[in-house]
């Protein structure tokens, strides 16, 4: 399922095929405000963006606790969903501190 966010949730983009992601404002009239190094940009809203929730700080943990892990292993998993469960429950029970 796409992620869709609501006006007014701020959220990550990417509207080329480049597939930068930019923390971005929903608004309202079909619009999306980026923002971009150089400064905020509104752009019209069409079919060509996607959305992704920002990323909390448990996400990221979770992503680098599994990259590691895949990157340490012999073999290179094909799931890296199960290890970032585990990084989950670590940082969960106040161990990633």
């Amino acid at each position: 399922m796409k992620y869709m966010p609501k006006i007014g949730e701020e959220c990550e983009c990417t509207y080329s095929a480049k597939a930068v992601w930019n923390e971005c404002v929903v608004v309202p009239r079909g619009k999306v405000v980026l923002f971009l190094q150089d400064g905020p940009r509104v752009i019209n809203r069409d079919c060509t963006f996607d959305f992704r929730p920002i990323k909390t700080e448990r996400d990221k943990y979770m992503e680098m606790v599994a990259d590691a892990i895949c990157d340490a292993s012999l073999e290179q998993l094909d799931e890296k969903s199960n290890v970032k469960r585990i990084a989950g429950i670590i940082f969960d029970a106040g161990l990633a501190k």
